[in-house]
C-alpha cells in the first residue's frame, strides 16, 4: 500500500526498485562519549579516535591515522534514557524510493495507529517503560506522547525544551 520494499522477506520491491534507507541520529555533544564510541569494522573499538566526542571536535588531522579529515565508523548504544527524550536525541529518516519517502508519514501514522492499543495511553507507555527499565521508572521519565516536541514550533513553545544552535550542542 505504501510502497515499502519487503523483497528481502519474499515480498514486493518498491516502485523504483530502490530499497535503501538512511537513518540520521543527532545527539547533544555532551552525550556522545556516554552513548557512542569510535569503531573499526565489526564494532572493534578504535582507540586512536577515543574519546569520540573530542575527536569529532577536531578537523581529523590532530588525532587518528587519517591525517586529512574526519572519517571512520562509530557505534551508538541506543539506551532508552537518551532516546526516549526528544531534547537529547533526534532521528531523521530518508528513503531511496521517492514514493515511499513521500508517504513515510502516512505509513508511520498507520503503524502508530496499530500500536495504539499497546502504547496509546500514558499508562500503557509507562507500563512499557517499566519493562525496559527493569520495573522502576527513572525520575526523568514522562509518559506523555513525545511527538508533540518534534517540530521547531512546538519546541519553542514548550517550557523546559530549549532549541539549541549548533555551537551550543556541547
Amino acid at each position: 500500500e505504501f510502497g515499502l520494499s519487503v523483497c528481502a522477506f519474499g515480498g514486493k520491491t518498491s516502485r523504483s526498485g530502490h530499497t535503501g534507507h538512511l537513518l540520521q541520529m543527532f545527539m547533544k555533544r555532551n552525550l556522545v562519549d556516554k552513548y557512542a564510541y569510535a569503531a573499526l569494522p565489526m564494532g572493534v573499538p578504535d582507540k586512536a579516535r577515543h574519546p569520540l566526542g573530542q575527536y569529532l571536535m577536531t578537523d581529523g588531522s590532530k588525532k587518528g591515522t587519517f591525517g586529512c579529515c574526519l572519517q571512520g565508523q562509530a557505534r551508538i548504544v541506543v539506551h532508552p534514557s537518551a532516546f526516549l527524550q526528544s531534547g537529547k536525541v533526534r532521528l531523521y529518516t530518508y528513503s531511496a524510493d521517492k514514493h515511499f519517502h513521500e508517504v513515510r508519514g502516512d505509513f508511520q501514522e498507520r503503524l502508530t495507529g496499530l500500536l495504539k492499543t499497546v502504547l496509546g495511553t500514558d499508562a500503557a507507555r509507562a507500563k512499557a517503560a517499566k519493562g525496559i527499565f527493569g520495573g522502576t521508572l527513572p525520575s526523568w521519565f514522562q509518559a506523555e506522547d513525545q511527538r508533540q516536541y518534534t517540530s521547531k514550533e512546538a519546541a519553542s513553545k514548550t517550557p523546559g525544551i530549549k532549541r539549541l544552535k549548533t555551537n551550543d550542542w556541547k
